[in-house]
């Protein structure tokens, strides 16, 4: 009995002691059997905030440039068109085809005023003009022609040429600028504006018996034969 007792106050006595055992030492510490886990906290990541680039700016467009004046050469009609000088005096001799420029008869001023856009003074002489230099309108276009070189006086014998005092719409009624042109020429055509009136009543006068129509290397030319004569 005794030693039953004995054994049961030991028991006691270990129990209350023998169970819990602190140790210090790392890893393999333990306190009273209960382990709590480590608590961890998982890593907070946030994604790198990406902004997407901004759109360019779209080009400026170009500003259209500034239209010109309207050209001073355009045309529709028949002797629409005037042979000026391109300076601003004009001539007191012969000169070059290149002289001139054809332009239309509704922007002679405008062209005047340019060529003569600084005042000057112009020789004392009297304009020398040229018969056989035209103003047409071919193609839209006012053109400088020379008859002598053009269509309207191309020919293959002296058969096919004729005088004719100037060349413009109205033969002139005071005989001056003898000129020499194909036979079948359609001057007129070429010449007379739809919106001009009749020709002045008067005849023209005799050629003079001095000069001839001849063809020449395929052109119609005024030749004079220096035999005297009206």
């Amino acid at each position: 009995m005794r030693v039953a007792n004995a054994l049961f106050i030991l028991a006691l006595l270990m129990g209350g002691c023998g169970g819990s055992t602190s140790g210090e030492g790392t890893g393999g510490s333990s306190s009273g059997g209960s382990s709590s886990g480590g608590a961890s906290s998982g890593g907070t990541s946030s994604g790198g905030a990406s902004s997407g680039g901004s759109g360019g700016t779209g080009a400026v467009s170009g500003s259209g440039g500034a239209g010109g004046s309207p050209s001073w050469t355009a045309c529709k009609d028949p002797g629409t068109c005037q042979l000026l000088p391109t300076n601003c005096c004009g001539y007191c001799g012969p000169a070059p085809l290149s002289g001139f420029e054809a332009v239309n008869e509704s922007h002679v001023q405008d062209y005047t005023a340019q060529t003569c856009a600084d005042p000057q003074a112009c020789p004392d002489c009297i304009t020398f003009e040229e018969p056989n230099y035209l103003a047409l309108c071919r193609n839209g276009t006012c053109t400088e022609v020379d008859l002598r070189l053009d269509a309207l006086s191309a020919c293959s014998g002296d058969g096919d040429c004729r005088l004719r005092y100037g060349a413009g719409c109205c033969e002139s009624c005071g005989g001056m600028g003898l000129v020499a042109l194909n036979k079948d020429a359609k001057l007129g055509a070429e010449v007379c504006s739809p919106f001009a009136g009749a020709c002045p009543p008067c005849v023209p006068p005799p050629y003079p018996s001095t000069a001839l129509a001849v063809c020449q290397a395929g052109h119609c030319v005024v030749k004079n034969t220096g035999l005297g004569g009206p």
